[in-house]
């Protein structure tokens, strides 16, 4: 199995794993970035079948995968100047804080 086979193939078993140990409902499950334009590893998701779990892109939703990362940094930015800070107990057990540094 060459290098980026061996990856992906990572990749979707760590994801999984997550998503089997996490994701105990039923859950739509959208993908974004790079990893969108893998034909392979969006269809090994595709073939599973879990009855809790569907999943998608998010361009079914009328956005483009490769846009997702830079409309999440926009909104980080616009929380630390308008300085609300960011509640991220549930994903990481930190404190609400702000995010970043604004330099003159």
């Amino acid at each position: 199995m060459d290098l980026i086979s061996g990856l992906t193939e990572i990749t979707f078993q760590l994801i999984l794993r997550d998503l089997q140990k996490y994701c105990k409902q039923k859950y739509e499950i959208y993908f974004c970035g790079g990893g969108t334009k893998n034909d392979y590893l969006m269809d090994k998701f595709k073939e599973l079948k879990l009855e809790n779990l569907q999943f998608f892109k998010t361009s079914d939703l009328g956005i483009d995968p490769l846009d997702v990362e830079a409309m999440t940094f926009a909104w980080l930015a616009k929380k630390r100047i308008e300085k609300q800070k960011i509640k991220l107990t549930s994903v990481t057990g930190s404190k609400p804080c702000l995010m970043g540094e604004v330099i003159n």
